[in-house]
């Protein structure tokens, strides 16, 4: 079925069936060669993983140093150094270590260009209608 976009499964799981379909989309690297790229360095292997209790900041520096490509949080949506953020995986990615911490932290994320955006739904919903430009406004 060429051009068919959401899969269509019973009633009862539908929405939720749509809901990841819609998130995978989210997240598939869109457009251009350097999100392409992202998305290569996203499956990065991570042989051990433990953050107890640190910043949720403190990951995305962490991930934004070991994968090698931009990450943006949303400076409406940017956990505050009292959202701590508690982890220990082995033989894992950086792309299921950034689901789980965003997932902890109440927030999504998406690629975009040549970064990873990390927001709330609504957020990402805004940069999606702006399309691929990102402003921030500073006070």
């Amino acid at each position: 079925m060429a051009g068919r976009t959401l899969y269509i499964g019973t009633p009862t799981s539908q929405p939720q069936e749509e809901e990841i379909y819609l998130q995978r989309q989210l997240q598939k690297p869109t457009g251009n060669l350097a999100a392409q790229e992202i998305g290569k360095k996203m499956q990065k292997p991570i042989p051990y993983f433990d953050f107890t209790g640190q910043p949720f900041m403190a990951m995305v520096d962490l991930l934004r140093t070991t994968g090698n490509f931009n990450i943006v949080v949303d400076p409406l949506m940017m956990p505050g150094p009292e959202q701590t953020v508690t982890l220990q995986l082995t033989d894992s990615t950086i792309k299921t270590i950034l689901d789980l911490v965003t997932q902890q932290a109440g927030l999504k994320w998406t690629v975009r260009e040549n970064y990873v955006y990390i927001s709330d739904e609504a957020g990402i919903a805004r940069l999606r209608v702006t399309g691929t430009q990102l402003v921030i406004v500073y006070d």
